[in-house]
């Protein structure tokens, strides 16, 4: 049986295997008993495992001598696993489920799909989130790109408007006025609040001028020595 690792697509590998492999030992922790009750004797299992580098030969010859002593295979089988356990990489399922073990295991043929289904759901859902991590990319872009915009059509707007104040200020027989004065004569010029500030004259008050105010007059001083 070819190993569905094997099977992914190209677009498959590409994505992050951190999280696929997480993935996978957690299933694999779930499934230390089904996989131990489904190798009823040690061979090929051990000698795949050691031809691959995943157990030391010291460890086949201590899982040897426990078969030997007629300690339960499924009990190995399930000691070994958990050594396995603590250097868990994806590669590792190629070879538990390599098809020499597939052809000697029939039991172990339920669990490999097991594992096939939980890694694509996995595939699936990374796949998922890299569309809409994307999707929220170009969404900010486009509302940065409009917003870019908009600030070059209001920049646009302003110099617009200045000139045209600048021209109306002149065609009002105006020379040229530093930053700020056009404006603050236009302004005085059209705007009510700003002519109201002036002080406004009363109907008559250039007719009839302000009476002078004249100083008060004292009575001689011989008046007050005749009181006396």
């Amino acid at each position: 049986m070819v190993s569905f690792l094997s099977r992914m697509s190209a677009k498959d590998q590409n994505i992050n295997n951190r999280p696929l492999c997480e993935t996978a030992l957690r299933h694999f922790k779930r499934h230390k008993i089904e996989i131990s009750n489904a190798i009823k004797k040690s061979f090929p299992f051990l000698e795949v495992l050691r031809d691959r580098g995943f157990i030391t030969d010291k460890v086949y010859e201590d899982c040897q001598e426990s078969c030997r002593n007629l300690v339960p295979v499924r009990r190995v089988v399930y000691n070994v696993l958990n050594e396995l356990e603590k250097t868990f990489d994806l590669p590792l399922l190629e070879t538990l489920f390599s098809q020499a073990n597939m052809q000697e295991y029939p039991d172990l043929t339920h669990i490999c799909t097991s594992f096939e289904k939980e890694i694509q759901n996995k595939i699936g859902h990374q796949a998922s989130n890299q569309e809409k991590s994307m999707g929220n990319t170009d969404t900010q872009l486009s509302l940065e790109q409009s917003h870019c915009k908009q600030i070059k059509t209001d920049s646009h707007l302003l110099r617009g408007k200045e000139k045209a104040l600048s021209l109306h200020v002149r065609s009002m027989g105006f020379q040229k006025f530093k930053p700020g004065q056009a404006a603050l004569l236009f302004k005085t010029q059209h705007c009510p609040v700003a002519r109201s500030s002036r002080p406004v004259l009363r109907s008559g008050d250039e007719r009839t001028p302000p009476r002078p105010r004249l100083p008060t007059p004292r009575a001689p001083s011989h008046w007050a020595n005749s009181r006396h």
